[in-house]
């Protein structure tokens, strides 16, 4: 046979390099483990670990504060971190359910690993420059236990913890948390979660559960699907919920809703009957969530938008460092809000046309790109919510029953009465608290 070198380079990296079973572990040599540099990741903070094989080096990154960050300590050369993803797979075949196949690698695959109270939520995705190697991309999930949350120490402003104590009393209804992945749905859920009342029964329909709640009157509940497809002891989102209702609760907190009719009616049985039920959605607007939960969910709408107690759409940006931010004398930040004032897409800009017009009233700040050793050298401290909200009031459901308004027609009716804030608001009150400037990372958050 006349073979490309590419195509032999391929049959002899597949030949050389085959899948160990699990009896062969012991034969890899590398220097740490995947459950060390996922201890070290979740130490210092990082979300996610990507592992990249390139030409002639595997590279190993943290992300942490949303930023990629090279760990030079983990770098492995083609062989070795041939091997390294290859006991990756192993330990994922031992942990995750559905079917994963450790030999399989010209094909994307979902898998976990769980190493004590560390989560990994793993994708396998195919090199296809490489022959068999695989680029391994783990979401790190480190169990918290959560007794007092403070949501002011968090980032959240008064009007919506009131928002969030207020709707936490009520019944029969839905509050929907919303935002990208990574945006702090899920630990601002439980932050609510935490806060009820204990005299009210509260049940978790979760996958993974990240956090531990300590409150006597909360159960939660983690998904399980065996492995085998024709197990019958499956217990989904649906079929919890569908226990949930012999179960008595005054809330139910579904982690994430899903695209599932029977699902969906079963959610809504819940609600009808005087349930309170917390949900998380994938939407970039809270005020897109009618839409969302009519044409996405296919809920009836004139059942589904009387039920909307709270919407909340979360983002997560970068916070000046306090120890090394640089006030802002020349009124740089100023100059470009004016500048990109008409590039906001808002309908409501009315916290922004204030700020602009008492410019002499605040003292902001900026970023200082040369940091401090408080700060790693990076200038900024941590991440902040840049979120939106809006509670329903009875003329608000009757307007949007009767006008079929678009989004924009929502933010503005909403922004105008006082039921709640867009994004922009809540990015001017960071940057009158020092918290933010107008460096482009920030703004990419409201943009």
């Amino acid at each position: 046979f006349i073979l490309s070198y590419d195509d032999y380079s391929i049959m002899d990296e597949r030949v050389s390099h085959s899948v160990l079973s699990g009896s062969d572990k012991e034969k890899i040599t590398v220097d740490f483990t995947f459950e060390n540099m996922a201890r070290d990741a979740a130490n210092q903070g990082a979300s996610d670990i990507h592992i990249i094989p390139k030409e002639k080096f595997y590279y190993v990154f943290f992300r942490k504060n949303g930023d990629l960050i090279e760990q030079e300590k983990y770098l492995l050369d083609i062989e070795r971190g041939f091997d390294f993803v290859t006991l990756i797979k192993l330990d994922a075949s031992a942990t995750s359910k559905g079917g994963f196949k450790a030999d399989k690698h010209i094909a994307p695959q979902d898998a976990r690993v769980v190493y004590g109270d560390i989560d990994l939520r793993l994708v396998f995705i195919p090199d296809g420059l490489n022959g068999q190697r695989m680029a391994v991309i783990a979401r790190v999930i480190k169990k918290t236990i959560i007794r007092d949350p403070d949501l002011k120490a968090k980032g959240f402003h008064d009007p919506i913890i009131t928002a969030i104590n207020r709707t936490s009393r009520l019944e029969g209804g839905f509050i929907i948390l919303s935002g990208i992945t990574g945006s702090g749905k899920s630990t601002l859920l439980a932050d609510i979660l935490a806060t009820i009342d204990k005299r009210r029964r509260v049940l978790t329909i979760e996958d993974p559960i990240e956090y531990v709640l300590s409150g006597k009157n909360i159960t939660q509940h983690q998904l399980y699907i065996p492995p085998d497809e024709e197990d019958k002891d499956r217990m989904g989102y649906l079929e919890f919920t569908k226990a949930a209702k012999r179960a008595d609760p005054n809330v139910l907190s579904i982690g994430e809703m899903r695209k599932n009719p029977d699902l969906i009616d079963a959610v809504s049985e819940m609600v009808y009957a005087g349930q309170l039920v917390y949900t998380t959605i994938h939407i970039q607007s809270c005020f897109k969530v009618v839409h969302a939960m009519e044409h996405v969910f296919k809920m009836n709408r004139e059942s589904v938008v009387p039920s909307i107690f709270l919407s909340i759409n979360m983002k997560l940006t970068k916070r000046l460092c306090d120890h090394c931010k640089n006030e802002d004398t020349e009124k740089n930040n100023i100059s470009r809000l004016n500048e990109l004032k008409p590039k906001f897409r808002y309908e409501s800009k009315e916290s922004l046309d204030e700020f602009l017009s008492s410019k002499d009233s605040y003292v902001t700040y900026l970023h200082n790109p040369e940091g401090c050793p408080k700060c790693g050298y990076t200038g900024y401290s941590g991440r902040v919510p840049m979120y939106e909200y809006f509670e329903p009031s009875v003329e608000l459901i009757d307007f949007i029953l009767k006008s079929n308004p678009t989004n924009y027609d929502i933010e503005k009716y909403v922004c105008s009465r006082n039921l709640g804030q867009n994004r922009l608001d809540t990015y001017i009150q960071r940057l009158i608290d020092g918290e933010v400037d107008t460096s482009q990372v920030i703004l990419d958050s409201i943009l």
